[in-house]
Formats: structure tokens, C-alpha cells, sequence
């Protein structure tokens, strides 16, 4: 039988989604941020944790931003400035390493919490935030988003709903941002990701522009790739079936796929630690809001958008 626990971690109330069994499911109030992920193999036996987290003393000003939600935007905005419809605006700085916007602002607001439900062969939980103009510097837009986390046995998913609550078009961007370690460094991972293209960028990892094929390349992971001693932070376009594979040789391997209409592009990010890869789904990619070019998502008023991030251990 699952079941929903609530819970805190240090100063932060948190839901502990679990089978009972091994899979288990942690997920902060604050920012929707998943904590802690832990799944059984689909043929049976112990279940595994499979995320790199911060210490608890380091939720809140984590800059590595492990297992948070990214809204209304992700990755950098320089300066904090865009322009939307010929309107300059300013984000809040939050990033004192180069003086940009980074990752959005939800990670520092608390979540409300819709409902919870838990029965034989699930357990489920469903978190919103509204963003209303003036709450937030340089984003005078009234947009919600709707956060689904369910657990089930050897997988796991988060469904999400934007919807533009205002009278004008409103842009966004959106992303999860996990660190996955499957008991191993990120020497040991194989990534198996079909992506035929990836974003350029320069020495400021800003977007150069048109996109290049990764065919033949050292981006190329299509029939899977070990990760060695790469260097790696960058976009690629989606698996076309929107399914990757992650595993370690000999040990744990997870399946994440992600709708390609939401999330058409996948972030790759080798932290300096090099304990693990991020693989973050991302709706479009670094300073998409100066560059609607590379996949801006702007919503007319009433409009959603809805997609799904799912994971399954495969062994």
C-alpha cells in the first residue's frame, strides 16, 4: 500500500511519497523541488537511490540548484534583461558568478498544495504556484503552474500544466533540474540520448545561433556513450521518441522520457564535483527569452500547455 507522509527537511515542510517497498519519492513545498528519488527495478529487488542532492543546510541557497523546478524561466538571462513585445524589463540578479538571471524564481517560493492521494498501486500529489504581476521584478505576467508527482513501482512522473492567468501574452520557460549518480561518478555513466542536433555556445556558454548536427561528433550519443572525462554544458534537441537512458556498467540504469511538444530540448551538465550528470528536460534553452528563435514558449491569455517528465529503473 503507498502511502503520503508529510515530513520537514531542516526548516522546509516536505511529502514523502512511498511504495512501502523501496520507492520513494521527497518533494520540498518549497519550489516543488524533488528532493530525493529512490526506485525498485521492474523485475524486483531493493530499491536505489538514484539523485545527488545538497545538505539540508544548503536548500535554499543550493547554486548547483539540484532537483528544483525552473520558472518561469531556466538557464541564464545576462543581466536579467530582456525585451518582450518591444518592453524592457529586469529580472532580479541571482547569479553573483557573472551578474546574470538564472533558473527562474520559483525555487524561493512556497508551493500550494491541491491534494493528495494514495492507494494500492500509486501514490500522488499535486502542487500550484500563481505568479501575479508585481510579486516578482521584471516579470509583470499572471502565470500558474501545476505540479503532479506520482510514484508508482520502479517509476516515477511530474505533470505539468502552465496556464497564462492575465490579459496579455505572457512568455515562459520551464525545466527540472536533476542530478542523477547512480552510486557512481559521472566518469562511469552511459548516456544514451538521440539527439541529432545541439546549441553552440560561446565562451560565456551563450547561444552562437543556428544549430549543428551531433552526428560524428563529441556530442553524438545516439547508440550510447561513456561519459569519461568530458566536460559537459550544453543543450541538445530531444530524443525524437523523447526517451534517453542512463546507466552505469554492471549497475543501475533509469529511463526519463520527456514530451518533445513541452520539452524539446534536454540540458546536459557535468558538475565540478563530477559525481554525477544533470539531465534536465527544458522547454527551451539558455537566454530563449532574447532569442525567441530557439524555442521561446509564449502563451495567449487563457492558453496551457501541458506535458510529462517520466522515469522508470530499468534494472
Amino acid at each position: 500500500m503507498f502511502r503520503i507522509t508529510r515530513t520537514n527537511i531542516g526548516p522546509f515542510s516536505a511529502y514523502r511519497l512511498s511504495s512501502g517497498q523501496g520507492d520513494e519519492l521527497l518533494v520540498l513545498q518549497l519550489g516543488g523541488t524533488v528532493r530525493d528519488l529512490a526506485l525498485c527495478p521492474g523485475g524486483g529487488g531493493p530499491g536505489r537511490r538514484l539523485l545527488s542532492r545538497c545538505g539540508s543546510a544548503d536548500i535554499a541557497e543550493d547554486p548547483l540548484f539540484r532537483g528544483r523546478l525552473l520558472f518561469p524561466f531556466n538557464d541564464r538571462i545576462p543581466g536579467g534583461r530582456y525585451v518582450f513585445e518591444g518592453v524592457e524589463h529586469r529580472l532580479r540578479i541571482n547569479s553573483a558568478e557573472d551578474g546574470s538571471a538564472i533558473h527562474g524564481f520559483l525555487y524561493r517560493r512556497t508551493m500550494e498544495c491541491l491534494g493528495e492521494e494514495a492507494g494500492a498501486e500509486s501514490a500522488r500529489l499535486v502542487l500550484r504556484d500563481r505568479i501575479r504581476p508585481g510579486e516578482e521584478p521584471g516579470y509583470p505576467f499572471a502565470l500558474s503552474l501545476r505540479v503532479e508527482y506520482e510514484l508508482g513501482r520502479g517509476r516515477a512522473a511530474l505533470s505539468f500544466v502552465v496556464r497564462n492567468e492575465g490579459k496579455g501574452r505572457a512568455p515562459f520557460a520551464l525545466g527540472w533540474h536533476p542530478y542523477f549518480d547512480l552510486a557512481s561518478g559521472a566518469e562511469e555513466l552511459v548516456l544514451e540520448h538521440g539527439g541529432e542536433r545541439y546549441v553552440p555556445v560561446d565562451a560565456s556558454l551563450m547561444p552562437l545561433g543556428a544549430l549543428e548536427d551531433t552526428a560524428g561528433g563529441p556530442y553524438d550519443f545516439r547508440s550510447g556513450r561513456r561519459l569519461g572525462r568530458r566536460n559537459l554544458d550544453l543543450a541538445l534537441t530531444a530524443p525524437p521518441d523523447g526517451r534517453l537512458l542512463l546507466s552505469r556498467p554492471g549497475g543501475a540504469a533509469i529511463e526519463l522520457h520527456a514530451d518533445r511538444e513541452l520539452f524539446p530540448f534536454t540540458q546536459l551538465f557535468v558538475p565540478p564535483e563530477r559525481d554525477s550528470l544533470a539531465v534536465e528536460p527544458i522547454s527551451s534553452p539558455t537566454n530563449a527569452f532574447n532569442r525567441s528563435e530557439l524555442g521561446l514558449q509564449v502563451l495567449a491569455p487563457g492558453e496551457e500547455r501541458r506535458g510529462r517528465i517520466t522515469l522508470e529503473r530499468k534494472r
